[in-house]
């Protein structure tokens, strides 16, 4: 029976508060209610952690995924940064292993209890699958070969509240919400930066060798 009212000046102090609430509140029509509060507890502890969950600061960054799979022979035991969706989790006792995918590739992330200490059990816990996060640690591979961050520091960038799809089908919901068909589609994304890079092309030979505007 909450409501919210919106003046010349915007959301007062208080009436931001009630739309908080109410955004917080009321799940999306296609997540379950258990699922969704389940991610509104993790908010709420990793605020507790005096974490947020969603930082206003740039992600730190030092190459791209793929960068680091293609040069993994130069790069191998060096400090590197990471950013990205979280696509898996796995934890087998005191190790938990992320794949993050940045747009170009995915890579694995390894995390510790014995490197990150206190901070193991709420990236464990509260760190999940769909969530933006930050990886830093020593590039190297694992026993069995895979590519990884050995992590030093982890970080939250956002943390999601609803289920990413693992394909989409419906051609209209390809049309009409392109941010979440890209999102899940490496092929569609892919479509996206070539004709990107073609439109790229055609600005810089309008301006440079036409001299237009």
């Amino acid at each position: 029976g909450q409501s919210c009212k919106i003046g010349r000046n915007g959301l007062s102090s208080r009436d931001a508060s009630c739309l908080q609430v109410i955004i917080f509140k009321m799940p999306p029509e296609n997540i379950s209610t258990d699922y969704y509060l389940e991610r509104i507890a993790h908010i709420a502890a990793l605020e507790k952690a005096g974490i947020n969950p969603y930082p206003a600061e740039p992600p730190k960054r030092t190459h791209r995924n793929v960068e680091l799979k293609e040069g993994f022979e130069a790069l191998s035991g060096s400090i590197v940064s990471v950013v990205g969706r979280m696509l898996s989790k796995r934890i087998h006792g005191g190790l938990t292993f992320a794949h993050i995918d940045d747009g170009s590739a995915a890579i694995q992330a390894v995390l510790q209890r014995n490197v990150l200490k206190d901070f193991y059990p709420v990236a464990r816990d509260y760190f999940g699958v769909g969530d933006f996060i930050g990886a830093t640690g020593i590039l190297k591979a694992t026993k069995t070969g895979e590519i990884s961050v050995w992590a030093q520091e982890v970080s939250m960038l956002a943390k999601a509240l609803r289920v990413a799809p693992h394909k989409i089908l419906d051609p209209e919901i390809q049309q009409r919400q392109r941010y979440l068909y890209t999102l899940v589609d490496a092929e569609a994304r892919n479509k996206f930066r070539i004709r990107s890079q073609i439109v790229q092309q055609m600005r810089e030979y309008f301006i440079g060798r036409l001299g237009c505007l």
